[in-house]
């Protein structure tokens, strides 16, 4: 695909912290996908400061909306906004894609139609410009594309901050003084020095825009005074903290708020609307080909592959073996996503995984698929919180009853055993599967997953809504994650060994569907699990599986992982019992699992024990 020729216009003041950052952000994205020719600086006042600019060296224009168009009218103009519009109008007659970014929309009267897309970076702006275009998405602040990294340091400091009001600044600058705070003149501040002195404090007070974002990007608490259009109110809004604004001074909460929304995925958005503003319907004839296929005459299959994986992000690559768009949110239902497949209708619904909190089950069965299965009496099972994985759903269609929960991770089983996912999934089970191996049911046959209750379970670090970290950045993140246990010596070059007691950060899977089981059983509220069939080994000749007939089938691996990845994700689980009183106990007495890894019981004791309260 060629890269097409951009001017920017609107590159706002460079001695505003906010702004020079937010130009640093769109510059960068702009030159990865395009060719940046002019970057135009904000209009200035009076018609002798008239820009006029060179649309034949460009393709595209973008214009950094920031807040630039808002109480703008015929009867009543404001310069920049005026002469932005009026730019936008030109470059669209000279036949030049335009594009409106990182905007503000606020009684902007002016005719939105010369822009082949918008986003604005709060929802009031994306109610006001929506209802006018139909080509508006709502993207966070391009600040945001810059995340500070390492530790919030624990502070004293509380930092207060100017507004774009001279009389508000200076009601905020005799409240620092009062209090005995840091007062910063936010122009006095380099986006760097800002962002350090923000990370660093335990409190912002700000009457700016740009010092929300920043107090959000270091997670510090934050309050703040209204400025001039509804920019603060609705980031605050989408941030989930609207509390945290007051009309003035005298009004200001006790306390601070900090927004707990995940801020890594906004990154991604950022860089998708520069992208899509950029390329626009070649952007997305590329990525969004229904059948993603090579589109006739055009691209070779090699191409077509080297082509997506070029512009795809090195943080998303791990969705590269998925098509375009594979599970994308339901609109009127948050939470809630769907599964499409190329030429398909939406195929199957995912539901939100903390709606399953608080299970009325505080003990389960999790049942495997050893070949001491077979010697069970499995009848004290109906009436209990039960788990299947993989194949075992095969037993309890032969008892007359449906599992729970149907967990499979393994993406290989559906391709050998596909009868049997398609038992799982037809059983009512409440149905756990990673994205790769939902785009492998699908491969078969898309029209099973119709009905099924479905939940997402990725891996850790390839989560489908979430960009991929470096090993490094991992494992920072996941050392300072109360969620997510890690075993203290047992690392690999490629992934960690751990529990997550939270399915939405992602999950460790470590060689064995059980494990996956086991931390989906935690998630749902249960505490004490009897595991069975887990015998990780077979009688000389036999098979692995209860349901296989003889040796001659889907070869199993647990022996060659058991020692490197099974055993301490067990003792994982084998240790939540003191700290976190998750009880685990391996019903196989017969099972190659050490006994100090798990406790090992019969199924006899199992029951006796169930029957005796916690």
């Amino acid at each position: 695909m060629p890269r097409p020729r951009v001017i920017l216009l609107n590159r706002t003041d460079p001695t505003h912290p906010g702004c020079s950052l937010t130009v640093e952000c769109l510059t960068a994205l702009i030159r990865k996908y395009g060719t940046l020719v002019e970057s135009v600086p904000t209009p200035r006042a009076g018609p002798e400061n008239r820009q006029e600019v060179d649309f034949t060296r460009a393709e595209v224009v973008v214009i950094n909306g920031e807040g630039t168009m808002h109480h703008h009218s015929a009867a009543k103009p404001r310069h920049a906004a005026a002469e932005l519009q009026r730019q936008a109008e030109l470059a669209k007659k000279a036949g030049l894609r335009v594009a409106l970014v990182n905007t503000v929309i606020q009684e902007f009267d002016a005719d939105l139609s010369c822009y082949d897309y918008i986003s604005t970076r709060e929802s009031l702006s994306f109610a006001e410009a929506s209802a006018r275009h139909p080509r508006v998405e709502l993207v966070p602040d391009a600040c945001f594309l810059h995340l500070p990294r390492g530790f919030k340091p624990s502070s004293r400091n509380v930092i207060v901050t100017d507004s774009v009001y001279d009389n508000v600044s200076r009601e905020l600058q005799a409240l620092a003084a009062k209090r005995g705070w840091k007062f910063l003149p936010f122009k006095r501040l380099g986006s760097l020095q800002a962002l350090t002195r923000f990370q660093s404090a335990k409190l912002v007070i700000t009457g700016r825009y740009h010092g929300v974002v920043f107090a959000l990007m270091t997670h510090t608490p934050v309050l703040c005074v209204e400025s001039n259009t509804h920019k603060i109110h609705g980031l605050l809004h989408d941030f989930g903290i609207g509390d945290a604004l007051a009309s003035d001074t005298a009004h200001l909460p006790e306390h601070g708020l900090v927004s707990t929304r995940d801020l890594p995925p906004i990154q991604d958005q950022i860089e998708a609307s520069v992208r899509r503003a950029i390329l626009g319907d070649a952007w997305d004839a590329l990525r969004d080909n229904e059948r993603n296929a090579p589109p006739p005459n055009l691209w070779g299959p090699r191409l077509w592959r080297k082509v997506r994986r070029l512009v795809t992000p090195m943080n998303r690559r791990h969705t590269l073996d998925l098509p375009p768009k594979f599970i994308r949110p339901i609109a009127l239902h948050p939470g809630y996503r769907e599964v499409r497949w190329p030429g398909e209708e939406p195929v199957g619904r995912l539901r939100p995984l903390r709606s399953l909190h608080d299970s009325d089950k505080r003990d389960a069965f999790v049942v495997a698929t050893g070949p001491s299965l077979e010697t069970l009496d499995l009848t004290p099972l109906r009436g209990r919180a039960c788990f299947a994985v993989n194949g075992s759903i095969v037993k309890f269609r032969e008892l007359g009853f449906a599992p729970d929960y149907f967990v499979v991770t393994d993406k290989g089983f559906v391709d050998s055993r596909f009868d049997l996912v398609k038992q799982g999934l037809a059983s009512g089970a409440k149905c756990f599967f990673p994205s790769r191996v939902l785009s492998h049911i699908c491969e078969r046959d898309p029209r099973v997953l119709g009905g099924a209750e479905l939940y997402l379970m990725d891996p850790i670090n390839s989560r489908y809504d979430a960009p991929s970290l470096s090993n490094d950045e991992l494992r920072r993140t996941l050392a300072r994650d109360r969620d997510i246990l890690l075993h203290p010596t047992a690392t690999h070059d490629t992934e960690f060994i751990g529990f997550s007691k939270d399915l939405e950060k992602g999950s460790f899977h470590s060689k064995t569907v059980v494990h996956a089981a086991l931390q989906v059983a935690w998630y749902v509220g249960v505490r004490r699990v009897m595991i069975l069939g887990m015998d990780m080994g077979a009688p000389a000749g036999g098979p692995m599986r209860f349901y296989e007939k003889s040796a001659d089938n889907p070869a199993s691996f647990l022996g060659d992982f058991l020692q490197s990845h099974i055993v301490p994700s067990l003792e994982i689980v084998r240790d939540m019992r003191k700290g976190n009183g998750f009880e685990v106990y391996n019903a196989c007495p017969t099972s190659r699992l050490p006994a100090e890894v798990l406790p090992k019981i019969t199924m006899e004791e199992a029951v006796q024990l169930l029957a005796r309260p916690r």
